[in-house]
């Protein structure tokens, strides 16, 4: 079994009881989950974040980078999972392991790669944030064109009509044909077939799906950029 690991997820119990109970059991590390365990104190928290997995470091599945994905991702026939495994960096995992042991002790070789690491983390960090700042904005046009009754449907939670409907899915192929546009990592138009497998499509539903969920539950007013970045979305069955 195979499960992606957040930040919050890193330290607790949970990983380790589910990483233990099976050694085939996998813990799949994503580029922003990565980043977050540098956030701060960059020795200390890796440490911390990173104690857990490096008790199981054949166990740990290190994703390539989102930047990477989406520029080897562009027309992809299928969503083949495997493409999106960093396989340096898994297979590196035990070495990167005693790296953060020898931190841990205060080896200054170990620790100075960690804060370069680390400064490089934040920088991205920043990078996303800006990022995801111009999808919020994006997402907030969206949600204008919803109408009141549109509204009320949503947060009625009654049966979406096909005319709403007709509109989701338009609004979702717009936003995703101009986040292919305005990308810097993307030179080539993917085919209808081809879009629904690729990250920058599957990223804009998920977004337009996040912002269903705020408009039934009341609206955007209270929404941060960060949530724009990869987080889990737990959403109520709708037929649509």
């Amino acid at each position: 079994m195979k499960k992606v690991i957040d930040a919050n997820c890193l330290s607790h119990p949970i990983l380790e009881e589910f990483l233990d109970s099976d050694s085939s059991n996998m813990a799949v590390l994503t580029e922003f989950a990565g980043m977050e365990s540098f956030k701060g104190d960059a020795v200390k928290n890796i440490c911390q974040s990173m104690s857990i997995l490096c008790n199981y470091p054949k166990q740990v599945i290190i994703l390539k980078g989102t930047r990477q994905i989406i520029r080897e991702n562009q027309k992809p026939k299928k969503m083949n999972i495997e493409l999106f495994i960093d396989e340096e960096q898994t297979e590196g995992f035990s070495e990167a392991c005693s790296v953060i042991d020898k931190a841990k002790i205060g080896n200054p070789r170990a620790i100075t790669p960690i804060k370069e690491r680390g400064k490089q983390a934040l920088k991205e960090m920043e990078r996303l944030r800006s990022d995801a700042e111009k999808v919020a904005q994006g997402i907030e046009a969206f949600y204008k064109t919803f109408t009141s009754s549109h509204l009320k449907i949503l947060r009625r939670h009654e049966p979406i009509p096909e005319e709403l409907s007709s509109k989701m899915v338009k609004d979702i192929l717009l936003l995703s044909a101009l986040s292919i546009r305005d990308h810097p990592d993307t030179d080539q138009i993917p085919s209808a077939r081809e879009l629904r497998n690729t990250y920058i499509f599957r990223y804009s539903l998920c977004c337009y799906l996040l912002t269903l969920d705020w408009i039934e539950k009341g609206g955007l007013n209270n929404s941060k950029a960060e949530n724009f970045q990869v987080k889990n979305v737990k959403l109520r069955k709708r037929n649509v």
